[in-house]
């Protein structure tokens, strides 16, 4: 039961995170770097085009959930009875 209750809880909060990220940060970083959509964000290196956009959305998503999770770690770990 429990675990049902954290897949749940982490999956809303998963989808509240990408929420901010997308819509709050993601649109402040497209006005510091002078693109017009995150989506069509790209760099040319030679005859090669890049597109950071998405990777970048997604890697301060992963982020910021591993800092989560290693802060609640560590917090679980002082409170485990011993």
């Amino acid at each position: 039961m429990l675990f049902g209750v954290s897949f749940l809880v982490a999956h809303s909060g998963a989808a509240f995170l990408s929420s901010i990220i997308n819509k709050m940060i993601m649109p402040i970083v497209e006005v510091i770097l002078g693109e017009e959509s995150r989506e069509q964000a790209s760099v040319l290196l030679g005859d090669v085009k890049i597109m950071w956009g998405a990777p970048l959305s997604d890697g301060l998503h992963f982020a910021v959930v591993i800092y989560i999770a290693v802060i609640t770690h560590k917090y679980l770990k002082k409170r485990k009875p011993e």
